[in-house]
């Protein structure tokens, strides 16, 4: 057993003779081989190739659908690149929404009610990197479906504006940040949340929490009026309807960050 468990052995040494703390990728480490155990079970080739095949289908879907609203942006001289503005504005504002509430989810089960909490306490481990090692499982685990949504998104801004590899390698980096910082304020809501409430309590309440985030998505939709892109008739003159467009819905938002990165 001793050699089995050699990260810990030293623990019980006052002087530290023999202690090695556990890394960051270390921690992650047995999160990332359960993947690989459960993804080489029986069957796990026909899945891949169902899964796939559907993804395809959605890219494409939706890569031919956003292609069309770009091109027809494009087109349309003065207004077009502001119109592309706000429909990623808005699509980002949607996302962030989404992995708020997931990451407050994720961040309850893997900072609070994980079955090796007790031992990774008790070991000689570096409470920054345990945080950093819950926080990155969170993310992974709120963010992958979001992150894979984005892709034909990305693709087809990327395609119709011609933005090149520049334009990958600041796609990248902004939407890394975008990522993060509905991950780090997730994990922050559900540690305020704990210190009220009972961690198990606390999970009965997130139907509580999902309802006030449906009004807040609601609020801020309203606040940005995206009725104005389709209705510019309620304006006085074309100048007007311009200026509406591009004043930025809260520059405190993330989404308004990515979005005026990427574009």
């Amino acid at each position: 057993m001793a050699t089995e468990l050699p990260l810990f052995a030293g623990s019980a040494d006052p002087a530290g003779a023999g202690t090695r703390r556990l890394g960051l990728l270390e921690l992650l480490a047995p999160k990332w081989r359960a993947v690989r155990r459960r993804s080489a079970g029986e069957g796990s080739g026909v899945r891949v190739l169902v899964l796939g095949f559907v993804g395809l289908l959605f890219f494409a879907f939706m890569f031919g659908i956003l292609f069309r609203m770009l091109i027809y942006f494009r087109q349309a001289e003065g207004i077009g690149e502001v119109l592309a503005v706000k429909l990623l504005s808005l699509v980002l504002l949607s996302f962030m929404a989404i992995l708020l509430l997931s990451n407050v989810i994720a961040a309850l089960s893997s900072f609070f009610l994980a079955r090796d909490l007790e031992l990774l306490m008790a070991s000689p481990t570096d409470a920054l990197k345990v945080y950093g090692a819950r926080l990155t499982e969170t993310l992974t685990y709120s963010s992958w479906m979001v992150a894979l949504m984005m892709v034909p998104l990305l693709t087809a801004y990327g395609v119709v504006y011609r933005g090149g590899l520049l334009f990958v390698a600041v796609a990248l980096v902004s939407m890394a940040a975008f990522f993060v910082i509905p991950a780090v304020l997730g994990s922050a809501i559900t540690l305020l949340l704990v210190n009220v409430f009972p961690a198990r309590r606390a999970r009965d309440l997130l139907a509580l929490i999902g309802l006030f985030a449906a009004a807040g998505v609601i609020l801020l939709f309203r606040l940005l009026r995206p009725e104005q892109i389709v209705s510019p008739e309620g304006f006085n003159s074309l100048v007007d309807f311009i200026a509406a467009l591009q004043t930025p819905g809260s520059v405190w938002l993330p989404s308004e960050w990515a979005a005026e990165a990427v574009m």
